[in-house]
């Protein structure tokens, strides 16, 4: 099995909708973000649908990860 690079899906909690959108398009197998805080711990994960959502609810792709991304990940 080919080892994954996570790095290439790690965006910090300060990154926006846009950023989230460039990292998941650019991902052929998993299409996600993972977001992590400046501790680097684990904070959330972002895709597609959950930017959809933020739209549809007036955000902008300007707005932060963190307030569309879910919460406490498995």
């Amino acid at each position: 099995m080919k080892e994954i690079n996570i790095q290439k899906y790690i965006l910090g909690e300060d990154a926006s909708l846009a950023d989230a959108l460039k990292i998941i398009n650019k991902n052929e197998i998993f299409k996600i973000a993972l977001i992590i805080n400046k501790k680097k711990k684990l904070i959330g994960t972002i895709v597609d649908g959950d930017i959809r959502r933020a739209l549809l609810n007036n955000k902008s792709l300007d707005s932060k990860v963190v307030f569309s991304m879910k919460k406490n990940p498995i």
